[in-house]
């Protein structure tokens, strides 16, 4: 019995999809966060060996495992006839299910719902507009996938149904990383009948060679005539087999004509043609050899090859490692906590110091729905492993991912790929999986050496020399990180030089020894380093030439996995990239390089900087609040802070969290340091009040009300003027949060933040003896100053400040508390005990009490002078 899945959004396309209907199903899922595709007919060959090399980043559904009754929105693509739906035809007619459909043929109608339909010559087109004006996070896959069915649909833009907006959106595509060679791996034209002639031939004489490390096709060949556009045969020829680099030789009417394309970035075919007289470009080119003879030709291009290539990228080079393994006894659920935690889509099985199998997070999950979470992973992992050298290329790699026989490949020292039973643990280096492989496609420069990004760069340095605190250590940081591999400025210090903040905090990030490159520092700026070995960072301490104090954190790039939503995070190293992607905020993300060779390259993978212009406060991914509920804090902060707001999908995700209570679990003392920097904030009232908008402040206590503390607050700013502007605005703040509790509650909820004791009484006191104070000092008559002073004696000015504010009349307990401050605060009496002995009162506690009762007569008016307080004191005293 096949298990089903709940699912409140549905996409569906024709039969045999192709690219255009694939790619606006993806897009579908974009504009729907949430939503499953479903591929109920199959897809075009070509479509289906796209989806498998990026099967883990497109949630689908089987037919069979939709949970029917779950369904809420139907979602077609590129199809209105409820009949071309298959089994799954009876939910477009369903009550309670809504129904859209997005379409670009004119003659596409719905019998019930909403029907989008474009005059575009691509379906994806339309669809590729709303996810730009809605902002959505298009990746390089998407945008790959939205180019090819871009250029499917419109015959790489020359069908006569192509429009300017289809021109616009592959545009769009390609600004967004769609990567041009995978488009042209997926393409084809077709052929005319000579063309068809001459590919049998060149089929028929094709072979392959290694140059450089490169797969080369080849194929020598006559034709009895010319043939027009016989170089886009070329890739037809290495169809039936992977390819770095294709090479074709035919002779034609005496002369031959060498066409050459090349899919890697190892190999510029325009410079191996180039001796032979021929011209193109890195990818493709073609030249004309006169002497005729297509053998003689071939070899001399692949003497050219040799000699221009450059070493491809290999296994070794783009795996993951640690290999991250559980035993084969381990619990299910203990395994898929492990997946999540390291953020895998698998993980591989040792048994004995072997590895032995593999399980994907999909059948874990499976398992678990099942109600196996106790069972071993022995028995829902796939036995084997899939091993291959780490001299293997992206190309080899490549056909061994797509072809979907393997989803996750071991790496070891050498040899071809093969499927194994067991493979010893020490003998494997690393894994490669189909996100490395991606990587790798994708971004083939940024797995070597990320590239800046040029208009962040130039940002960066033109504010680069206008922050004094950067300045005065810049040019040792810059002398003694020559010697380090990369040593940046990241997160918000590269965002506070972005806006020009002069206060920014010192954050460094060194790939390699932070705490080696921090000695280095604290001896170049004569100070002291304060190393923790633990956590692989470092404080250095030192002062500029004026004397103040410079501080610069250090950290080794690292990797932080969190266990459970709210625990404290787990620490590896990492690289550059690595250690960003787990930061908070894209306009916390970026990097900027202190080394004098590239001094303020930086480094933006993620889109901080066009977030920063646009005012913006975007997640890194879909479990950032889960993973650290503190987060909600800080985006909250940065919001009133700099003005800016959370886009849509991070604030749906931060409500989620909300709703999901997971900001209970929260370290308290975490907890405690993000609370009280809101609270310092000088626009204080907007966060409070977002915190409200958001149901935050009911979650972090159910009796916290942030729109009233918002207005208690800025009563309270009203208040602190004069001798009352000392008291400490954070603990006011907090007394304003915590003015509907009782104050046994407020001591257990200041307790559970780790609040410093005498802390959690100032406040505590300004929720519960403020407004006894308040009711006291607010009657018609004003009591007599020694009941006042009796009243307030000790009392914080925190406390004062809530008991005005929290008054039924806050003017009249206004005026007599600086009444008090101002006069009767600092009345002391002229004599002390030592007087009273002096004498001849013998010493007793009752000296005490007697000084008391003589400073109320004093302050009433009854006393005045140092004579009439002694002789007071000594007829108190019955002498």
């Amino acid at each position: 019995m096949t298990a089903t899945v709940a699912v409140e959004t549905l996409i569906l396309t024709h039969p045999n999809a192709d690219f255009d209907a694939f790619a606006g199903a993806l897009a579908a899922q974009l504009l729907y966060p949430g939503a499953q595709i479903c591929m109920h007919g199959g897809v075009n060959r070509n479509v289906r060996e796209f989806y498998n090399l990026h099967a883990d980043q497109i949630p689908t559904v089987g037919p069979a495992a939709v949970d029917r009754d779950s369904v809420r929105r139907l979602v077609l693509v590129e199809v209105t006839d409820p009949e071309r739906l298959g089994d799954l035809a009876e939910l477009a007619r369903r009550d309670g299910v809504e129904v859209v459909a997005f379409d670009h043929h004119a003659e596409a109608r719905l019998a019930r719902g909403t029907a989008l339909v474009g005059d575009d010559g691509a379906l994806v087109t339309g669809m590729v507009k709303l996810l730009l004006e809605h902002e959505a996070r298009i990746t390089p896959m998407h945008a790959t996938a939205f180019a090819l069915g871009i250029h499917e649909d419109t015959g790489s833009l020359t069908f006569p149904s192509t429009t300017h907006r289809d021109i616009e959106a592959l545009a769009a595509c390609v600004r967004l990383g769609a990567n041009q060679q995978q488009l042209a791996r997926y393409l084809r034209s077709p052929l005319a009948h000579e063309q068809r002639d001459l590919l049998r031939r060149l089929m028929a004489a094709r072979g392959e060679r290694q140059v450089a490390g490169l797969r080369i096709v080849t194929a020598v060949t006559h034709a009895d005539g010319y043939v027009e556009d016989a170089s886009a045969l070329v890739s037809r020829v290495g169809d039936a087999v992977d390819w770095d680099a294709v090479v074709l030789c035919i002779e034609m009417e005496g002369r031959v004509l060498v066409v050459a394309r090349s899919r890697t970035t190892s190999l510029a075919v325009d410079d191996a043609l180039a001796p032979l007289g021929g011209g193109g470009h890195a990818q493709a080119a073609s030249a004309i050899v006169h002497d005729g003879d297509p053998d003689a030709a071939l070899e001399r291009v692949l003497a050219e090859i040799e000699r221009v290539a450059q070493e491809p990228l290999r296994a070794r080079e783009v795996m993951s490692r640690p290999v991250h393994t559980v035993a084969s006894s381990e619990r299910i659920a203990a395994t898929l906590v492990e997946c999540q935690r390291l953020g895998l889509s698998g993980i591989q099985v040792s048994e004995n110091g072997d590895l032995t199998g593999v399980v994907s997070r999909e059948d874990l999950d499976r398992a678990v729905r099942h109600g196996l979470s106790h069972a071993p992973v022995k028995g829902v992992m796939s036995s084997g492993v899939d091993v291959i050298g780490g001299d293997a290329t992206l190309g080899e790699l490549r056909e061994v991912l797509a072809s979907g026989r393997a989803g996750r490949l071991v790496v070891v020292a050498d040899g071809p790929y093969r499927a194994a039973d067991r493979v010893s643990l020490a003998e494997a280096n690393g894994i490669v999986t189909r996100g490395d492989l991606l990587r790798a496609l994708h971004e083939p420069v940024s797995v070597e050496r990320p590239v800046p990004d040029a208009e962040a760069t130039a940002a960066v340095r033109e504010r680069f020399h206008e922050i004094e605190r950067l300045q005065a250590v810049l040019p040792a940081i810059s002398a003694v990180a020559a010697s380090y591999e990369g040593v940046y400025l990241v997160g918000g210090a590269v965002r506070d030089v972005l806006l020009g903040e002069q206060s920014l905090d010192l954050d460094v990030m060194v790939e390699g020894d932070a705490i080696a490159l921090a000695r280095d520092l604290a001896r170049a700026l004569n100070g002291r380093c304060h190393p923790h070995e633990k956590f692989q960072t470092a404080v250095v301490k030192a002062s500029d030439s004026e004397g103040h104090e410079i501080r610069v954190d250090l950290a080794t790039a690292r990797t932080e996995f969190y266990g459970a939503p709210g625990a404290l995070p787990e620490v590896e190293r990492s690289t550059l990239r690595h250690d960003l992607a787990r930061r908070d905020f894209t306009i916390n993300a970026m990097a900027t390089s202190l080394r004098p060779d590239d001094l303020g390259a930086t480094y933006d993978f993620f889109g901080g900087f066009r977030d920063l212009r646009r005012g913006t406060v975007r997640v890194l991914h879909n479990l950032s609040f889960v993973e650290d509920p503190t987060r909600l804090l800080r985006a909250i902060r940065y919001e009133a802070r700099l003005g800016f707001r959370m886009d849509a999908h991070t604030l749906s995700l931060a409500r989620g969290c909300i709703d999901m209570r997971l900001v209970g679990d929260l370290s308290s003392a975490r907890l405690r340091d993000e609370l009280l920097d809101l609270l310092a904030e000088p626009h204080v009232y907007a966060a409070l009040d977002r915190m409200a908008e958001l149901g935050l402040d009911r979650a972090l206590h159910s009796l916290v009300d942030a729109r009233g503390a918002a207005t208690c607050v800025k009563q309270c700013e009203e208040v602190m003027q004069g001798p009352l502007a000392a008291a400490r605005k954070p603990l006011v703040r907090l007394a304003c949060l915590c003015a509907g509790m009782a104050g046994h509650e407020v001591y257990e909820w200041l307790d559970r933040l780790k609040i410093r004791r005498r802390d959690q009484d100032v406040v505590a006191a300004a929720v519960t003896l403020a407004p006894q104070i308040a009711g006291r000092l607010a009657g018609a008559e004003p009591p007599p100053p020694s009941e006042v002073h009796g009243l307030l004696e000790g009392q914080p000015l925190e406390v004062l400040v809530m008991a005005i504010v929290r008054a039924a009349d806050p003017q009249r307990v206004a005026e007599r508390l600086h009444s008090y401050l101002g006069q009767v605060r600092g009345v002391r009496l002229e004599i002390t005990g030592d007087d009273l002995r002096a004498a001849g009162v013998p010493e007793s506690p009752r000296i005490g009490a007697v000084l008391k009762e003589t400073l109320a007569l004093k302050l009433d008016g009854f006393v005045n002078g140092r004579d009439e307080e002694l002789s007071t004191a000594l007829r108190l005293l019955g002498r």
